[in-house]
């Protein structure tokens, strides 16, 4: 159990962790695995670890404050939102996807400062260049969770 608890830390360390996630990963291990050797070329079979331990493992991570739901959804908002310039309904789809409750995304959108017309204007200015045609431009920005209307309206009025 020890090693196990180890190996979450690390994975929870590499970036902050949902909740779902930690727990996806730890049913992963539960499971047993068969590899080949590369020296001796024997297949290897190791059992997974038991689901009662990775409950308890989960439960200790929460416990000690390793994982945390509105932390990790700050972290995600704040990537993907302010660096890369995805729409807000496109993060709150990615966030409920990740298992963050309705109500930590809405509270989330409320302290946003930004809004989707400026985070809009930025991935245009940002990728206008690329896409030499509008058409593929407004795809690609629809792609990333703006609506149509406000892509047109942002394509056609530049400046505003």
């Amino acid at each position: 159990m020890a090693s196990c608890i180890a190996r979450s830390i690390e994975y929870c360390l590499m970036r902050p962790r949902a909740i779902k996630e930690v727990r996806d990963y730890l049913r992963r291990k539960t499971l047993a695995t068969r590899r080949r050797s590369a020296k001796t070329g024997k297949i290897i079979e190791r059992p997974g670890i038991k689901l009662e331990i990775a409950e308890r493992v989960l439960d200790r991570l929460i416990e000690k404050k390793y994982l945390d739901d509105e932390k990790f959804a700050r972290f995600w908002f704040e990537q993907r939102f302010m660096k890369k310039g995805a729409s807000i309904r496109r993060l709150k789809l990615e966030l409920a996807q990740k298992g963050i409750d309705n109500t930590t995304i809405e509270s989330l959108v409320k302290e946003n400062i930004r809004s989707d017309d400026e985070e809009l204007r930025k991935v245009i200015a940002k990728k206008r260049y690329r896409y030499s045609d509008q058409q593929k431009l407004m795809q690609y920005l629809a792609r990333q969770g703006f609506s149509y209307d406000d892509i047109k309206k942002a394509l056609e009025n530049p400046n505003d």
